[in-house]
């Protein structure tokens, strides 16, 4: 910083002043520029009575006719953060002897105030925040620097004309003159963030921090005031403003020896941005306390509230816990609760988690020194101890330093928040039946039932804490270990009894489990609001319901997850075959291609089955189509072939249909494939009816083909016409369900020879004629043509065919379905009594015959096993 040194010969400078005087008065020239004799001869004068740029303005030479100097007026502007703040200020304090001599701003500067104040006071110079290596100007975080009485009145000094933000004074040895000094020098519309806490203040102390608040143009968020013995004068003072404040975020009267008071219970009724509040450490009780918690049912904002070591249990017979209780199952806003180290009772314990099992928001509660615990699903339990070494590694939800070591919280806490619990799903893939349980190390290994997905997988999702931890899988009391994941042996075996389904326990025992070794963080929810995406105190899916006798369906039986026709499934697969096929090209009328289109359209179900059927019978490989023959023979049977139209024409429009400027490997160049299907019946239409001079027009001529030959020739081969009169009814849905276990068998067995990796299994037509072959089934009645009927029928419809293997690929539900199919066209006689079953003899029935003809596909090891095993 420049500071000029004081000479004693005034008069020395009087050639200089003249000389400046003299250019300045000459207005002809329109620039003053002085020469660098004259510039350093200035610069290395000094003045007795006043700084050099002071003279400078008392010549004037800044008039009408002049625009600058180049002169070096005054020292550089003085900083208050960094590595150069600090020599300023050690620079400032060796010339603070010439305060006097300073110009009116650096007089003023935060720096200069503050050391001319400690230099009167005969302080040392400490920077006490004025300065500092980093950080924001307008910010001080200066808690626990002892400040005092005396350097409070040279840091207001400092402070008074910065504009302060944010300010840090926790625990600084401040009494009231102290704080009174500050706080006049705080300006309202500037503080954003406060902090007073652990000091002495009085009554007018308050009024001032009351003022602050009260202001209109108060932009102040956050406000600490603990440890300060306030009272519930004093709060209730404060609480007045805060509950008209629109900016208040956060507010910290924690260690106040408050009781609760009227004024606190409207602010936290009537606040509408408050978002934390930490009444932590006072002895709120009874009456007060009951207000308390009705206030906090009617707020809508506060998230993060600290009631922990108050008197919420007083009065014993009469306290706050049913409000509690009535609090937590009506508020949508609390997400981190602790009421730990209340001396709440096991009673009171109870109604509160009463009123809590309904709440799905409450993320983190903390119970500690309370009869109760808190389970990794958030539920509230009431406990016979209270845990009172719980109180030595008490850490405040709200406090400056979070959890470092969850399993220290573990015991009572279960905080999803704190301890940042993740979202973790666990997959089971592989073959297993209801019910498939998830058991977890944390919480004792109880059971939770998976949910299934399809045949082959089922999944769960839960919350878990970060680190390592243990988990197993069990099927009626089996254990079923994930090989995906780490195997560990646990140290002695846990033997427990379990109930699996209502009517049936067994004795668990686990020797073994899957290790997750280092299960990641999830986000911090308190810093980072968002969806955490599971809810807690959800109950633990621990039993199936009884067997009771239901009215059958579909929804609960076996066929539950095929995916059946519907009219948005046909409607796509229309939508996709007309933008594939050349029918707009055909038909050049819009009119007649609208009304074509709006009536394939109304019967595409019957063309789609129809086309199913024909495309089964002599198949391209493993691609569904019909050929040249199979086509012919489909004319046939529905009478299209006739005196004016002929078997020539037939191929003519075979080859229009099939013709494509591009190719698909999933449509073969010689048969035609869906959309091409519904292209060539509208192609004969046009030729036989319209060309021929019976149709007088396009749509007709459609209409005709499809009412006078498709429908009323080939409608009887529909695939849904046997589905729902032979196969959808509650004894085939028995009797599959009975043989389950050998149909998965079977179906592993005989699958996933074409799958590639990462695919799910499947089954392949190839795949599909052994196990029939080996079983035995063909007869008169279903010969090797048939087989690829009853794989194709049996497939759920794709909208895509053109674009996905899917139609190809069966999966369980479509192999039993396609296995019933063939069983009721091979009609396997009673092994029993030889009896032949007839048309009219339930598929059911049949089954029952031809199911056990699988076993023999087994190993003769496994064989044994279903023989002696009856079905369930």
């Amino acid at each position: 910083m420049f500071s000029p040194p004081v000479r004693k010969n005034y008069n020395s400078n009087g050639p200089i002043i003249e000389r400046i005087k003299k250019k300045a008065s000459k207005s002809e020239v329109p620039k003053i520029k002085l020469n660098k004799t004259l510039e350093t001869e200035l610069k290395n004068q000094s003045f007795v009575t006043e700084p050099l740029p002071t003279l400078y303005e008392n010549f004037n030479i800044f008039n009408d006719n002049f625009k600058t100097v180049s002169l070096e007026r005054s020292p550089k502007k003085q900083n208050l953060v960094g590595k150069e703040a600090k020599v300023d200020f050690i620079n400032s304090y060796r010339n603070i002897h010439r305060f006097k001599n300073f110009s009116v701003d650096l007089q003023e500067s935060p720096v200069n105030s503050y050391l001319n104040k400690l230099q009167q006071k005969h302080l040392s110079p400490v920077p006490m925040g004025i300065v500092k290596s980093k950080g924001k100007n307008k910010e001080f975080e200066i808690g626990m620097y002892a400040m005092g009485d005396d350097y409070a009145e040279a840091f207001s000094e400092g402070i008074g004309r910065i504009g302060v933000k944010k300010l840090n004074l926790n625990n600084n040895r401040l009494t009231e003159n102290g704080a009174k000094i500050i706080l006049e020098k705080i300006s309202p519309e500037k503080l954003i963030e406060f902090d007073i806490s652990n000091n002495k203040l009085k009554k007018n102390n308050f009024e001032q921090i009351y003022s602050i608040i009260n202001t209109r143009q108060t932009v102040l968020k956050i406000l600490r005031l603990e440890g300060l013995q306030m009272k519930d004068e004093n709060c209730s003072t404060l609480c007045k403003a805060l509950k008209k404040s629109f900016s208040i975020l956060e507010v910290n009267f924690a260690k106040n020896g408050l009781e609760g008071n009227k004024s606190l219970s409207k602010f936290i009724t009537k606040t509408t941005t408050l978002y934390k509040l930490d009444l932590h450490w006072n002895n709120i009780r009874g009456n007060e306390a009951i207000n308390l918690a009705k206030a906090l049912g009617k707020n809508k904002t506060i998230k993060v509230l600290d009631l922990s070591w108050n008197a919420l249990n007083s009065p014993l017979e009469n306290n706050c816990a049913k409000e509690l209780g009535k609090t937590f199952k009506i508020n949508s806003t609390l997400i981190h609760v602790d009421i730990s180290h209340n001396s709440l009772s096991s009673k009171d314990i109870e109604v509160i988690g009463d009123g809590l099992k309904d709440n799905h928001i409450l993320l983190g509660l903390h119970i500690s020194g309370n009869f109760g615990t808190v389970d990794d699903l958030g539920f509230l339990n009431p406990s016979n101890e209270r845990r009172p070494t719980s109180a030595h590694r008490f850490k405040r939800i709200l406090g400056i330093s979070r959890v470092t070591n969850f399993l220290s919280w573990r015991p009572c806490s279960n905080c999803w928040l704190c301890e940042r619990w993740s979202e973790v799903e666990f997959v089971w893939s592989a073959s297993a039946t209801d019910p498939l349980y998830l058991h977890l190390g944390f919480e004792d290994y109880e059971g939770d039932l998976m949910e299934k997905v399809d045949e082959f997988t089922y999944k769960l999702k839960r919350m878990c804490p970060p680190g390592k931890f243990y988990y197993a899988f069990t099927h009626d009391g089996e254990l079923k270990l994930n090989p995906k994941d780490l195997v560990q042996m646990l140290p002695e075996t846990i033997e427990s009894e379990f109930q699996v389904y209502e009517g049936k326990k067994v004795i668990l025992k686990l020797n073994e489990v899957n290790v997750i070794e280092n299960n990641p963080k999830g986000k911090d929810y308190l810093a980072l609001p968002g969806n955490l995406g599971l809810e807690p105190r959800h109950p633990r899916k621990k039993h199936m319901q009884a067997n009771k006798k239901r009215e059958w369906g579909i929804p609960v039986s076996i066929f539950k997850d095929y995916k059946f026709d519907n009219e948005e499934l046909l409607g796509k697969c229309f939508e996709y075959d007309w933008n594939k096929s050349k029918i707009t090209k055909i038909v050049k009328d819009q009119y007649e291609l609208q009304k074509i289109k709006t009536y394939l359209s109304s019967k595409y179900k019957i063309i789609k089955e129809i086309y199913k059927y024909y495309s089964s019978i002599s198949p391209q490989g493993e691609i569904w189509s019909i050929g040249q023959m199979v086509f012919t023979e489909l004319c046939n049977e529905a009478k299209i072939v006739d005196t004016n139209f002929r078997l020539s024409d037939l191929d003519f429009h075979m080859k229009g249909a099939l013709y494509s400027e591009t190719r698909n490997p999933r449509s073969p160049p010689n048969a035609l494939v869906r959309f091409q299907f519904m292209e060539i019946l509208t192609r004969i239409a046009i030729d036989k009816y319209y060309k021929g001079g019976i149709a007088i027009c396009h749509s007709e001529a459609v209409i005709m083909l499809l009412e006078n030959n498709i429908i009323p020739n080939l409608s009887h081969i529909l695939a849904d016409k046997w589905r729902f009169e032979r196969y959808l009814n509650e004894g085939c849905d028995l009797v599959l369900k009975a043989n389950r276990h050998l149909l998965q068998n079977i179906y592993g067995r005989y699958s996933g020879r074409k799958v590639k990796p990462g695919q799910k299994p499947f089954m392949s037509l190839s795949e599909f004629e052994a196990i029939i072959q080996g079983t035995d089934l063909i007869t008169e009645t279903f010969t090797v043509r048939e087989i690829g009927l009853a794989f194709n029928l049996s497939m759920m419809t794709q909208v895509q065919e053109l674009d996905t293997d899917r139609q190809y690929q069966m999966h369980f539900l479509e192999f039993i379905e396609a296995f019933s199919r063939a069983a009721d066209m091979a009609k396997v006689a009673d092994p029993v009594t030889k009896e032949k079953p007839n048309d009219l003899t339930p598929l059911s029935q049949m089954l029952s015959w031809t199911l056990p003809r699988l076993i023999t596909l087994l190993p003769l090891n496994v064989q044994k096993e279903y023989k002696e095993k009856k079905p369930e």
